[in-house]
């Protein structure tokens, strides 16, 4: 039988530790070279009858394996994306593809028999495994006593990276920054619910930044925003993605540490070509921003994770972790969990495994 789990059945059994132990398990195997991933693969063409509008249909495609957990998982998803602006930042939005829904799916298959074992909806298990990333790397950056986090965004990726830092640092208290008061305000309120920890909601970049020591940049904006001039020395500074950081940010870190050293493959319709120039920017997930700037020069998380990279050696230095790329294998580890978790509780919908089986052999 093959599972199929929705994000509600992946709620109710995947907890953030469990994820962050999954996702240890896991870069150990990729800084020792034995788990297998492939970078992902973004393809962009115009909506059809689309033609003056900067309007994309996204499809995304990623794989990996884990020999620990003895699965390979293939996640893809189907997108309609736009790049509108908000004040000075463009960024990027995904629309529903139907009836206020997106499309994201985990195919969970045996390294042992070859054998499909689940489908699994890809939106909570996605967000859990990316703040689950950053919580690893802050268990090994960030100083021991780290207590006191500035975060910037308030979206849906913002509360799982808060979540991931209580789970390795005794956090006492947070503030969070977003350009809209409402989102921030509410954001507030319901993560110091969640969290019960103190949360405030603050007017300014530099509030946010201020007597800290931890740093999160949780935002979709595709235009760097985060300058260096608010890193102060002992922070470490927790990237959800590579664009929202200054070059000169980057360069001010005494250490930084990268998810995967290898990029994603962008294949890209030249239709774009000329909306493009007109709004100096590019019709892809995550622009690379930095011309000269040198991703490989850079350890990565696996490296850390086996002590093959030296982590932070003293107090003062101020330390990073950008979260440049999703490793596909984090699917493998945590769709395994997940998959072990929901069969043992009876949850999601059992398919029979013919439906997916074929008697001809391309």
């Amino acid at each position: 039988m093959v599972l199929m789990l929705s994000n509600s059945d992946v709620d109710k059994v995947l907890t953030m530790k469990d994820t962050i132990a999954a996702l240890d398990v896991l870069y150990g195997e990729v800084g020792r070279g034995e788990a297998v991933t492939f970078p992902r693969q973004d393809l962009h063409v115009p909506l059809a009858g689309e033609q003056d509008d900067l309007a994309a249909h996204y499809l995304k495609t990623m794989g990996g394996a884990s020999p620990a957990f003895k699965v390979i998982a293939l996640r893809f998803s189907s997108d309609v994306c736009t790049w509108p602006l908000f004040g000075d930042l463009r960024r990027r939005v995904k629309l529903p593809v139907k009836n206020g829904k997106w499309l994201g799916l985990i195919l969970l298959f045996s390294s042992v028999t070859g054998e499909l074992l689940a489908i699994m909806q890809d939106g909570y298990l996605s967000r859990m495994r990316v703040g689950g990333t950053n919580g690893l790397a802050a268990r090994h950056l960030a100083r021991n006593d780290a207590a006191r986090v500035g975060i910037f965004g308030s979206g849906w990726q913002a509360v799982t990276q808060l979540t991931a830092l209580a789970e390795v640092r005794d956090i006492r208290h947070i503030k969070v920054f977003s350009p809209t008061r409402e989102n921030r305000e509410k954001f507030a309120k319901d993560m110091e619910t969640l969290l019960k920890i103190p949360v405030q909601a603050v007017d300014s970049p530099e509030e946010a930044a201020l007597d800290v020591d931890i740093i999160v940049t949780a935002t979709n904006s595709r235009q760097p925003f985060f300058p260096a001039r608010l890193l102060s020395p002992g922070v470490h500074l927790s990237c959800l993605q590579r664009s929202e950081i200054e070059l000169e940010a980057y360069r001010r870190c005494d250490l930084l540490f990268i998810n995967l050293n290898s990029p994603e493959s962008n294949h890209t319709s030249t239709l774009f070509r000329q909306r493009e120039k007109e709004l100096n920017m590019e019709v892809r997930d995550h622009p690379w921003t930095y011309d000269k700037f040198d991703w490989n020069a850079y350890p990565a998380l696996g490296q850390l994770v086996t002590g093959k990279a030296p982590g932070r050696s003293a107090d003062s230095q101020i330390t990073a972790f950008v979260n440049n790329i999703g490793v596909a294998a984090q699917f493998a580890a945590v769709g395994a969990k997940v998959y072990e978790l929901a069969a043992a509780r009876g949850l999601g919908r059992k398919l029979d495994s013919d439906m997916f089986l074929e008697d001809i052999h391309p």
